[in-house]
């Protein structure tokens, strides 16, 4: 009787132990790889539609506004224009590229759309599983220069839509007449690499919604995975 008690006891404590494993790794096995990566792939999609949803909007750059840094060459055009008496030039061109971003949605969706739809995980469960904003970093690593190059030809042109492109030419030209130094800065390059990391940060911001708030989790597959997370 002593005998059997105790194996009653042993098998009890081992599926206590199995019940409550907070660890994730128990619930991560439930699933295959190929529907972590799924998972991944409908996490990246949802953040995506409410990035843009909340940036390329009227005044949906407001929290991202891009200037230029107080440094570098940077500092030359900010400085040089000071001394001409034409500093208005610069929130002219600041208003007019954040504009330009704002208009940029349906490029966004199409591009970020091609570049989720080609992204790989070698580690699904470690995504799955990772701190809060860890899917949205990953793409962020492998798809982030391909997404801005892709960008490139549809922020020209709103630059020429807002004016940002006419704004951008005039204090060229300023510069390059009243300094010993031909300016070298690549707005379009400079404006990307801010607008697409708004971007991906709104993506982050509602990756972490969707792992710990049940109403973010738009599609089946992420009820499944991450209520179980």
């Amino acid at each position: 009787m002593k005998k059997f008690t105790f194996i009653l006891i042993s098998l009890l404590a081992v599926c206590s132990w199995s019940c409550t494993d907070d660890s994730g790794e128990y619930i991560g096995h439930l699933y295959t790889n190929d529907e972590l990566g799924k998972a991944a792939t409908s996490c990246l999609t949802v953040a995506k539609d409410t990035a843009v949803a909340h940036v390329c909007v009227v005044n949906g750059m407001e929290n991202y506004r891009i200037t230029f840094p107080n440094s570098g060459s940077y500092r030359a055009v900010r400085d040089t224009l000071a001394n001409l008496n034409r500093s208005e030039l610069l929130d002219t061109l600041y208003n007019r590229i954040n504009r330009a971003c704002e208009r940029m949605g349906d490029d966004v969706t199409n591009s970020f759309k091609n570049a989720i739809g080609t992204l790989t995980y070698n580690e699904p469960y470690d995504l799955i599983y990772g701190p809060k904003d860890t899917i949205s970093n990953y793409f962020k690593l492998y798809r982030g220069e391909g997404v801005r190059s892709s960008l490139t030809s549809a922020l020209a042109t709103q630059f020429a839509n807002t004016g940002a492109t006419t704004t951008w030419n005039e204090i060229v030209n300023l510069c390059n007449t009243n300094s010993s130094a031909p300016l070298t800065i690549n707005l379009s390059d400079f404006d990307l690499v801010h607008f697409c990391n708004a971007i991906i940060t709104e993506m982050g911001k509602e990756e972490a919604l969707i792992r710990t708030d049940a109403a973010h989790r738009a599609t089946p597959i992420l009820k499944r995975i991450f209520g179980n997370n």
